[in-house]
């Protein structure tokens, strides 16, 4: 079996408590080497561990150390930096959501990738969730026709005071929760998305990024996707809709289930338009009947991914990444045109897009 030895970068919660704990689980991974500023967490590491710790990536690469995969789990405004420092030292690359402060600095990485022959990819956990997994399983049934608007919300109350609610530390929903969510709607429906519409606000966070994100999109194909990401809400709204031709999709948070409301398409037709202005029997409805059929699939029906297993497939295996940096670029080039849409106030469109995309990016 190939052991991939391993430094992770970070010991703040997400790499203390996630990415530390599956490096030492899987045994395809060795803790080779810590690297983090702060000297007391150092420390702590090296106590429990007994792995050699650096206060940055020059300290790490100038001691001769040479891993063969970086686990990038610091603050936002380091990963670009971070990022081109391992492929430059032979290094491939598992970093932490977002991928970085802009799509510039992700282009970057992306270039720096290309150039020096490494390997790259973006941790999105919800892409392998039971909940996403189970939807995308519901949707393969067709059962409500053509989808015509997804709806993804995730609300709470929750006052921040950490370094993601600050602007210049890359803080704020979109990049925070925003990251997971539209991931996930830009793959249900795999298709460039040609305009954007989007708000971000400060409510009630204790600092100066946004804590509400509100985003309309259109894909090429016409398919509307919606998100919000609202830590403002003292109540916790439905996270999903799906409504297509002959029905709708909602999650039932309580049951854990999807539950399916559709009508056949048979039933549906025979509805003749009436002409004139008056209307037959002075009805507002057709005066059809619909027939609803109704039916539940339980979330519980399917494993979550196991997202180290797939680290290890490709960054060990070669085989083809779980999350392809061409989508997580496509996620960075959507997050920046919901800056634009909102500090410009008006929606963004596909030229502007066309534009966009052009600047950057070389194959």
């Amino acid at each position: 079996m190939k052991i991939l030895n391993t430094v992770l970068v970070g010991l703040g919660r997400i790499g203390w408590k996630y990415h530390l704990p599956e490096i030492l689980k899987h045994k395809g991974f060795k803790l080779s080497s810590i690297v983090e500023p702060l000297k007391e967490r150092r420390d702590e590491a090296f106590k429990l561990y007994g792995v050699k710790c650096f206060k940055d990536c020059v300290s790490l690469f100038s001691s001769g150390e040479r891993p063969d995969l970086m686990v990038i789990a610091s603050p936002t405004p380091f990963h670009m930096r971070q990022s081109l420092e391992a492929f430059k030292n032979g290094c491939d690359v598992f970093c932490d959501k977002p991928m970085a402060l802009s799509y510039a600095e992700a282009a970057k990485i992306f270039q720096g990738m290309k150039k020096y022959k490494k390997k790259f990819m973006l941790y999105q956990p919800h892409r392998g969730t039971e909940e996403f997994l189970s939807l995308k399983h519901v949707l393969s049934l067709d059962l409500i026709g053509q989808i015509y608007m997804i709806k993804r919300i995730s609300s709470g109350y929750n006052i921040r005071n950490d370094w993601q609610s600050l602007k210049k530390y890359g803080g704020g929903m979109l990049n925070n929760y925003g990251a997971h969510y539209m991931d996930q709607l830009l793959r249900l429906r795999p298709s460039n998305v040609t305009k954007v519409f989007c708000i971000l606000r400060n409510v009630i966070s204790a600092g100066d990024a946004e804590d509400l994100v509100k985003v309309l999109m259109e894909t090429e194909e016409g398919l509307m996707l919606e998100l919000e990401v609202n830590m403002a809400s003292a109540h916790i709204m439905p996270p999903w809709q799906i409504n297509g031709e002959y029905g709708s999709i909602i999650l039932d948070r309580e049951k854990k289930s999807w539950h399916v409301r559709y009508a056949n398409k048979k039933d549906l037709c025979g509805i003749k338009l009436q002409k004139g202005v008056a209307a037959l029997n002075r009805e507002y409805s057709n005066g059809k009947d619909i027939k609803w059929n109704e039916k539940e699939f339980e979330i519980s029906g399917f494993d979550k991914i196991d997202f180290y297993s797939k680290v290890y497939e490709h960054f060990a295996l070669n085989m083809k990444p779980f999350v392809p940096i061409e989508e997580t670029m496509e996620l960075m080039r959507v997050f920046d045109l919901c800056r634009k849409s909102a500090s410009k106030g008006k929606c963004i469109s596909h030229v502007e897009i066309i534009k966009k995309t052009t600047q950057g990016v070389s194959k």
